[in-house]
C-alpha cells in the first residue's frame, strides 16, 4: 500500500511546525495516532532510530555516507495501515528530523508533497534557549564539537544546518511550499489557506477560531 502525495511537514526546532500540523489535522489529513506535537508515535521512534544511527554526536547525518532503508515506504505504510489508514486520502507525518535525512523520504515518496516551516532566526534561537527540554547546546562537549563557546552560538549553527537542508530540497524537484506561521500570529491566514489547498485539502473555516487564542497567551 503506498500513500497518494503524503504530506511531510517539517522545519528546524521551535519553528512553528506543530501548529501548522494541527491546522492540516483540523483540515482532514489522516495524522495517525501522535503525541502533543502532531508527531506519528509508530513512526517517529523508527525515524529516529535511523537518523541516530547515521549520526555523528551532535551533528547532522552525513548524506553522502548514508545507509538507508529500501524498504521505508513499505515500513512506513504498514505502521500507518495498523493505526487505521485506507490510503483514499493523504496521510501527514510531521517531524523537524524528516528534513535531515530528506533523501530517504523523497526516494521513499516521490510524490510526497514538502511542507516547509520557517521562523526568523533569532527566534528560534532565543525560543531554543528558553525552553528547558531543549539542551543540545547546554552541553559544553557539544558546543566544542562544534567550535563554539556560547549556547546561542550552538543553536545558530543548528539553524543554518537545517537552512542548507531546505536549500538541497527546494534545488531538487520535490514539490514544496514554504510557511511563516507567524503571518497567522497578525491574522494572516492566506498563506496557510494556500499551502492547505494546495495539498489537496478543504480548507477548516473554525482554524481562525481555534488557532487565534494561542498566539494570545
Amino acid at each position: 500500500m503506498n500513500a497518494i502525495n503524503p504530506i511531510l511537514v517539517t522545519g528546524a526546532d521551535r519553528s512553528g511546525s506543530s501548529l501548522v500540523a494541527r491546522i492540516f489535522s483540523m483540515c482532514g489529513v489522516f495524522t495517525g495516532d501522535v503525541n502533543v506535537m502532531y508527531e506519528n508515535i509508530a513512526v517517529k521512534p523508527v525515524h529516529h532510530y535511523i537518523v541516530d544511527k547515521n549520526t555523528d554526536g551532535c551533528h547532522m547525518p552525513n548524506l553522502h555516507h548514508v545507509k538507508i532503508p529500501r524498504d521505508w515506504a513499505e515500513t512506513v505504510s504498514v505502521l500507518m495501515k495498523l493505526q487505521g489508514y485506507k490510503g483514499d486520502i493523504p496521510f501527514m507525518y510531521k517531524d523537524s528530523v524528516i528534513s535531515q535525512l530528506w533523501p530517504m523520504w523523497n526516494n521513499s515518496f516521490p510524490e510526497a508533497k514538502w511542507v516547509i516551516v520557517r521562523r526568523k532566526t533569532s527566534d528560534i534561537i532565543n525560543s531554543c534557549v528558553q525552553t528547558g527540554y531543549m539542551k543540545r547546546f547546554k552541553s559544553e562537549h557539544n558546543l566544542h564539537k562544534i567550535g563554539v563557546h556560547k549556547e546561542y552560538d550552538g543553536w545558530l549553527w543548528w539553524v543554518h544546518q537545517y537552512e542548507a537542508r531546505f536549500l538541497e530540497i527546494m534545488e531538487t524537484r520535490i514539490q514544496y511550499k514554504v510557511v511563516w506561521p507567524e503571518r497567522m500570529a497578525y491574522g494572516d491566514y492566506q498563506q496557510m489557506k494556500e499551502v492547505v489547498e494546495w495539498a489537496g485539502l478543504t480548507w477548516n473555516d473554525k482554524i481562525e477560531e481555534t488557532i487565534n487564542p494561542l498566539f494570545k497567551k
